[in-house]
């Protein structure tokens, strides 16, 4: 049978849903195949690609180029293929990232490109370039629809038929210790640790006195099963904070503890949709159920036939709140699922409304809404031109004379289709008779792509806002009211929430300061709950001039309490006093800075900047790993 297999990574949900869509129009494209889309790292990669394999790659990027969590098994396949393992693949691929962040765009895709080519594997179709900064979607149609189905094609019918003799069958005999097995242990469980990973396949082990084990549970794959030694009340206090109800019901899930002093602990693993099958008090008790459930090492399982389980992330609970807000993801698609790209953005999204403007600056504002949106230091991504005041100064521009409720339905309107502001008041009737005087009146670029921008939390429901000449978005928020609402979705960010009990030192210029703010509010509070906080921590804050000084009284407090040991700022035009950058922060106080070397460093602010200060660090002694950043630009649609 010849077979396409579309192969996504994908850390938003945009890889997997063009890999959706691919797969949709290949099964009309090309009747005579067998059409089969997966997430990368749910296949086996040895038996996929050492026989006769047609492969269609769609990686995205992430972070510092790196390959999203949904590829990491790939890349580190990857990173071990030796030269002509590969020779009976034949792949393209198409690459997603985004141009602001310079030397690292599409390097995932790229090493993945080299990394296949070195295997032997033969490109048969172009490689493919989608760009975030500009139109990404019309990168992928202009990529697929340019040659792709046609070089398919033209592959011989005889290049299927190459076997070696590993078995591809698409359901894969799988041994019971196959199915991912994780232990949360204790020290004074080290003698029943021992005694499961002798006995059983152990995928991983993590301590429960751990701070960041709960996020585990967040990238459990489907058929786990979940063994607790020891008391997992500080476990649970954790989990029942930041993740939603139910959230782990659909992946089928099973745990079994061990000597579980935590009172709550049935009703905890119930609330977010875990199956308890034995909370035991005796060792013998625990491990009757575990053999019950599982088998030891090398025995089969059943005799039957599974499907390979499908690792799926669930959004921590501060990025769904119960007004509907949800981590951005792509939902798999049906045979007639031809939704584009935003229109399954909008499905994600929910309205919120502003609750509080605070004004720093004629051009920095502080914009609160009603409801949380996620973590402090992740992302929102807001679509603009979608509130009523701006719809509304719009049709006084151009005289539309639109009732009161007009600017409502002229906001789901663009919010439900793909299409320029042009497209969307050419479809509203209401001005259609000013068209002639638009094409004369309006530039090229008032008719851009309606796209949403990103914007990093100040906290879990506040964003900082810095004025960008010809702003779409920004200009939207300065020139808001309060009760105004806007379209939002959660959003990952590169830059993890650094939780970690050792140094930190951030850096930030302009609105990026907004980050810091974020989790210092939240270290803040883990405080009072008696938590483990990054220090010493040291800020340095780059902006023009004291007057643009954003959360200066906050910055202020946590200084005197010692949450903040040391923050420097940095004026580029300050009257009467020299121009001075973070980077010279960097070369002033260098001695601290070395002090902080063993610790993160999180950075958020432009591209140049974010260059610059990343090599010095380097010199510094930091660690490539340790050093977190999330790059903005002054781009004209910001």
């Amino acid at each position: 049978m010849m077979q396409v297999n579309i192969l996504y990574g994908s850390e938003t949900g945009t890889a997997e849903s063009f890999a959706n869509e691919l797969s949709v129009e290949a099964k009309q494209q090309l009747p005579n195949f067998k059409i089969n889309c997966e997430n990368i790292d749910d296949i086996a990669f040895d038996s996929k690609f050492k026989t006769s394999s047609l492969c269609v790659f769609i990686m995205s990027s992430t972070g510092a180029g790196e390959a999203p969590a949904n590829a990491r098994k790939f890349e580190n396949f990857l990173s071990k293929v030796g030269e002509g393992n590969l020779i009976n693949m034949k792949f393209t691929l198409m690459g997603l990232g985004d141009m602001n962040y310079g030397d690292t765009y599409q390097l995932f895709p790229k090493f993945v490109l080299k990394s296949l080519q070195k295997g032997g594997a033969e490109l048969f179709y172009k490689f493919g370039e989608g760009d975030d900064c500009g139109d990404i979607e019309e990168d992928f149609e202009n990529w697929k629809n340019n040659g792709l189905w046609d070089a398919i094609r033209s592959i011989s019918p005889s290049f299927f038929q190459v076997k070696n003799a590993v078995d591809t069958k698409e359901d894969v005999v799988m041994t019971k210790h196959e199915s991912p097995v994780i232990i949360f242990f204790d020290d004074a469980h080290a003698t029943h640790l021992n005694q499961l990973q002798n006995d059983y396949s152990i995928e991983a082990t993590h301590k429960l006195d751990d701070r960041k084990s709960w996020e585990i549970l967040l990238q459990l794959s489907k058929n786990t099963v979940v063994l607790f030694l020891g008391s997992t009340k500080r476990l649970f206090r954790l989990v029942n904070l930041n993740m939603d109800v139910g959230c782990l019901s659909n992946l089928n899930v099973s745990c079994i503890s061990l000597n579980d002093d935590n009172t709550d602990f049935e009703k905890a693993v119930k609330r977010v949709g875990m199956d308890l099958k034995v909370a035991a008090t005796h060792s013998d008790d625990f491990f009757r159920a575990v053999k019950n459930l599982l088998s030891p090492k090398g025995q089969p399982q059943d005799g039957g036939k599974i499907n390979s389980p499908t690792p799926r992330s669930v959004s921590p609970k501060n990025a769904q709140p119960q007004d509907g807000l949800q981590t951005k993801s792509s939902p798999r698609h049906e045979e007639k699922d031809k939704k584009t790209i935003i229109q399954k953005w909008i499905a994600h999204s929910c309205t919120l409304a502003i609750s509080r403007i605070v004004k720093f600056h004629e051009d920095l504002y502080h914009i609160e809404f009603e409801k949380k949106i996620g973590i402090p230091g992740s992302n929102v991504e807001i679509m603009p031109q979608n509130c009523k005041t701006a719809v509304q100064e719009l049709a006084q521009q151009f005289d539309l004379g639109l009732d009161e409720n007009a600017p409502t339905a002229w906001c789901e309107m663009i919010g439900q289709q793909n299409i320029t502001v042009k497209e969307a008041l050419t479809n509203y009737a209401d001005v259609r008779k000013i068209l002639k005087k638009m094409d004369t009146s309006l530039k090229k670029d008032d008719f851009v792509m309606m796209k949403a921008r990103p914007y990093t939390l100040s906290a879990s429901n506040s964003i900082l806002i810095a004025l960008t000449e010809g702003g779409i978005t920004s200009n939207m928020f300065i020139n808001a009211q309060v009760s105004d609402t806007i379209r939002c979705s959660h959003k990952n960010s590169p830059v993890p929430f650094p939780s970690h009990p050792g140094p930190i030192l951030m850096i930030a210029t302009g609105a990026g300061v907004g980050m810091m703010r974020g989790f210092l509010r939240q270290w803040e509070k883990m405080l009072k709950n008696d938590e483990v906080i990054p220090s010493p921590t040291m800020l340095l804050y780059g902006l023009k001039d004291k007057r643009r000084i954003a959360y200066g009284s906050e910055l202020k407090r946590w200084q005197e309490s010692g949450l903040l040991h040391k923050c420097k700022l940095a004026f580029s035009r300050q009257d009467n006093e020299p121009k001075q950058y973070v980077q010279d922060l960097m070369k002033e106080y260098e001695t601290d800075i070395r002090k902080l070397s063993n610790g993160r460093v999180v950075i958020c602010g432009n591209p140049a900047m974010v260059s610059e200060v990343n090599k010095s660090l380097l010199t510094y002694g930091f660690s490539e790993q340790h050093i977190y950043y999330e790059i903005w630009t002054g781009a004209k649609y910001t």
